[in-house]
């Protein structure tokens, strides 16, 4: 797998509890460790489902909340403990939130956006267009998650039908018979599917 990723730009899209998120970070970071990029550029909005109010603390304080996913996934790739937090001291990983990448941009880098599908087409657009030389981008999302309504929530597939036409740029659809959380999720995912409930 890691090989047929080498060189594209991919989409990993469709039912939660896939491991979407985890096979991103699994191939971003095999490339960043055989030396085919310099880092892993993590992406993902700071929007939280309920909003929970002002959050204390500095910038870094204010997104640990939005990193602890990665964690648990970190730990798994590698037999070691806080393996997350030491490849970020490392400079292997990188955290950003959808609020801090104007202006920036990212060279020799995997970028994983996570969540896309609770992103607009104004912020997807922003950050695909930080990309620079050497980079490749990896999307994830479940477009039935979506936090967005309305005509925000048609913007993730808006830029998903324009990286279609985008040479070197693949999607991979997973369905609920990709689930691997657990058997009570895929059996939840293909009931509710089938029951026509729209969250």
């Amino acid at each position: 797998m890691a090989e047929w990723f080498s060189g594209k730009h991919i989409a990993l899209l469709g039912s939660a509890g896939t491991g979407k998120t985890f096979l991103a970070l699994y191939l971003a970071l095999h490339q960043v460790l055989s030396g085919e990029a310099a880092n892993v550029v993590l992406v993902r909005s700071a929007v939280p489902v309920r909003d929970v109010g002002f959050l204390p603390g500095d910038y870094n304080e204010k997104v640990t909340v939005f990193e602890d996913p990665y964690k648990p996934m970190c730990d798994q790739l590698f037999p070691y403990t806080k393996c997350y937090e030491n490849l970020k001291l490392g400079g292997y990983i990188n955290f950003f939130t959808t609020s801090f990448v104007r202006g920036i941009t990212f060279y020799n880098s995997v970028v994983i956006v996570d969540e896309c599908q609770s992103l607009n087409a104004h912020e997807l657009d922003s950050i695909i267009t930080r990309l620079g030389d050497g980079c490749r981008l990896i999307l994830c999302g479940d477009g039935v998650q979506s936090d967005l309504r309305g005509k925000e929530r048609a913007g993730f597939y808006q830029i998903v039908n324009i990286l279609k036409q985008v040479d070197n740029f693949s999607i991979i659809n997973f369905t609920a018979e990709d689930i691997v959380r657990s058997g009570f999720v895929r059996d939840y995912i293909i009931a509710r599917d089938s029951s026509g409930f729209e969250c």
